[in-house]
């Protein structure tokens, strides 16, 4: 896992906007990224100038993960389930 601690929060901010991307398949993730975890798209626009915290990166980062995991699980799934 990255140590985001170590980023400023400036590029915080560039990872959660990667992360945010992928995990929600668009480059307008602002609102859903707010809806998802209960904060108010306001504070997630001032993570542009201000950065963004370290709990946004770690959550999106096992987000992403779970997204993944899934993926995997259900590829194998389909591979697992007969052919008619």
């Amino acid at each position: 896992m990255t140590e985001y601690t170590d980023l400023s929060p400036q590029a915080r901010f560039a990872m959660v906007d990667r992360m945010a991307s992928q995990l929600f398949e668009t480059h307008r993730w602002k609102a859903a990224l707010a809806r998802k975890y209960g904060i108010t798209p306001e504070a997630v626009n001032k993570w542009r100038s201000a950065g963004a915290p370290v709990w946004a990166c770690v959550s999106l980062d096992d987000a992403l993960a779970a997204k993944a995991l899934e993926t995997i699980k259900q590829a194998v799934r389909e591979a697992e389930t007969p052919r008619s």
